[in-house]
């Protein structure tokens, strides 16, 4: 059960979807998008189990996953490690060399990899046009065999 898999913070924050009827958590989502802790100067998988790939492990077909990744160095390399490292069916990566874009702005400039090696690049635009661009990119993408949301 992924349950017994999650740091205590994390079940607390998810208690509401327990099951009734078996006790274990309700885990029947359609796609789950996975943040990060931004700014963390240590990583907080290190003493908490990696909650990401723990989901990824378990995903099952119907299910999809979208993580997102700030980089430094190396940027596509790293997101697409971290696209197959924790399963996910998409990863969005974020810059901190984009001028205008990400933190401190209304506006951001992202770039969306998936399993089958495409790239899907965001120009600059205002946070909420991205929002809306990667919730289209997410229904377009998801499998056939999902439930309508």
């Amino acid at each position: 059960m992924i349950r017994d898999e999650l740091p205590a913070t994390t079940q607390s924050g998810i208690r509401r979807l327990r099951s009734p009827r078996t006790g274990g958590i309700a885990i029947s989502m359609v796609a789950v998008v996975i943040l990060g802790a931004c700014g963390a100067s240590k990583p907080k998988t290190v003493a908490s189990g990696d909650i990401a790939a723990t989901l990824g492990q378990r995903k099952r077909a119907e299910q999809f996953a979208v993580g997102f990744a700030l980089e430094t160095t190396n940027e596509l390399a790293h997101a697409e490690g971290k696209l197959r490292r924790k399963n996910f069916d998409l990863v969005v990566l974020n810059s901190l060399r984009d001028a205008g874009a990400g933190f401190g702005h209304d506006t951001n400039k992202v770039t969306v990899l998936d399993a089958a090696g495409q790239i899907v690049n965001f120009e600059l635009q205002s946070k909420a046009e991205v929002a809306r661009g990667l919730v289209s990119l997410i229904l377009a993408r998801r499998p056939s065999s999902s439930p309508p949301l």
